[in-house]
């Protein structure tokens, strides 16, 4: 009765022995970890425990070995496909008749959802937090420079990636690199960018809202400038700076190598980013 319990609850149950050589292996299991009981019986548990969760892993095991209790915790795993997902994971040791451990059998249970939904608060108090910041910059200052500076940084902060630039328009419709965070070093204040619309920051004061560029080099819309190629920047999202009268002052812009898709929350960060620099910049030329 028990082992159908087992075999129909909606929990991963599994259990390895001592030489970490899976030995059960229920419905919830192969629903969870996409491995049938055939694939993973005999397979070692090292097909589950990503590289970096397995010190920790053995550590739990050892303790179990030497009778100590393991309470539920969390931490992640990994399916036949590669992904890693977060489980609530609990242990509880497996003795003969003779009372001697032989095995240790263990319950998952799939809160990656949780967890994601987590994050993803945490990423848009992290980025309110920022946008207040900036706001108080812009009412007690008006060094843009600063301003600038301070804005790049919770930019790349808020959208957890490595570049991000204002670009001012000059007369002759070049756009320069006036403040940045992860460029090389001796850009900012040197480099330019086309404001064609073969650029991406060019591109984006012509359509005059929000770009997103999830592959640069599959890009069609625009080739892209060569600050971005030269750091080997895959994705990124870009909107206006606009200065006095409706006429743009320049361009915001975010970047990362990895490929990435980035999601309204995060275009709604970057343009109230926007928002806040265009107050401040339109207050810097009335004064």
């Amino acid at each position: 009765h028990l082992a159908s319990v087992i075999e129909a609850s909606h929990d991963a149950v599994a259990s390895a022995d001592l030489d970490d050589i899976i030995r059960s292996w229920n419905k919830g299991a192969e629903s969870l970890f996409g491995y049938t009981a055939e694939e993973a019986i005999g397979s070692p548990v090292s097909i589950i425990v990503p590289k970096r969760a397995y010190a920790a892993r053995n550590r739990r095991i050892d303790r179990i070995k030497n009778g100590e209790n393991i309470e539920p915790f969390e931490t992640t795993r990994l399916t036949k496909s590669g992904e890693i997902i977060h489980v609530s994971l609990s242990f509880s040791p497996v003795h003969d008749a003779r009372g001697h451990l032989i095995a240790v059998a263990a319950i998952a249970r799939d809160i990656t959802k949780r967890k994601v939904a987590e994050q993803q608060l945490k990423v848009r108090i992290q980025q309110l937090q920022a946008i207040s910041d900036i706001g108080i910059m812009a009412l007690v200052s008006s060094d843009l420079k600063k301003m600038f500076g301070m804005a790049v940084e919770h930019l790349a902060r808020g959208l957890n990636v490595e570049f991000a630039k204002v670009l001012e328009l000059r007369p002759e419709g070049e756009l320069v690199l006036v403040a940045g965070v992860g460029w090389r070093k001796g850009l900012v204040g040197k480099a330019t960018v086309s404001g064609d619309t073969d650029s991406q920051a060019g591109y984006t004061l012509s359509v005059a809202k929000p770009v997103l560029v999830e592959n640069l080099d599959k890009e069609s819309r625009f080739n892209g400038p060569p600050l971005l190629h030269h750091h080997k920047v895959t994705s990124g999202l870009s909107t206006v700076i606009r200065g006095d009268n409706g006429r743009p002052y320049g361009v915001l812009g975010a970047h990362t190598r990895k490929k990435r898709r980035f999601t309204n929350h995060d275009v709604h960060f970057l343009q109230s980013v926007a928002n806040i620099l265009t107050t401040a910049v339109q207050r810097k030329n009335y004064e």
